[in-house]
């Protein structure tokens, strides 16, 4: 698997430059998930964050016996979220929907060669800062009060997700209840014709 698609991501970054990202792509390996995969679950860590390069990965939280899906991604950053960079550690579980491939960076190595770099400090600075702006775009669209519109606006923006997901992930990522989820899906679709 050739590194392309990771380099040219990286070479995104405002703190990016040749030097730094000859570096990363050296210290990002390769790995593939199958299918059910479960990434790090709550009562495990690792200093891991991986770049996912095409597949359909899900966060979800387990509460009473119950899974509430979070996000979906088909390529992006996985952050490391149980507890290694504040020992605290997260409730959510990161699972795979399909075959997917990607790269990983052993953080506890990048971080003894960042000591003396500032450039790749600012680099997973940066990555860290899109992950959270995701979150908050996530928190954002799960305010607003209708329901149809937060349809709208994951629509506009994951097509193709929403093609690759069930009902019931669906319904949980929008927050809208399953009972009124197919309701609101099909106006939706009628909508767009």
């Amino acid at each position: 698997m050739e590194h392309l698609d990771l380099i040219s991501r990286i070479a995104q970054f405002k703190s990016a430059n040749s030097k730094n990202i000859k570096l990363l792509e050296s210290l990002f390996m390769p790995i593939t998930f199958r299918k059910g995969t479960l990434l790090s679950p709550p009562e495990h860590a690792y200093p891991i964050l991986y770049y996912i390069q095409h597949g359909l990965v899900r966060g979800y939280y387990l509460i009473e016996d119950q899974e509430y899906s979070s996000w979906v991604i088909e390529n992006g950053f996985l952050l490391p979220l149980n507890g290694t960079v504040n020992n605290q550690i997260s409730q959510q579980y990161i699972s795979f929907m399909e075959i997917s491939s990607g790269w990983s960076l052993n953080l506890a190595k990048a971080e003894l060669i960042a000591q003396n770099d500032t450039q790749l400090n600012r680099i997973l600075i940066e990555i860290y800062d899109e992950k959270i702006k995701e979150a908050h775009q996530r928190e954002i669209i799960l305010r607003i009060p209708d329901a149809k519109k937060r349809m709208e606006i994951f629509m506009q923006h994951h097509p193709s997700i929403a093609a690759k997901i069930n009902n019931k992930i669906f319904a949980a990522i929008l927050h809208i209840n399953l009972k009124y989820f197919s309701r609101i899906k099909k106006a939706y679709l009628r909508s767009t014709k």
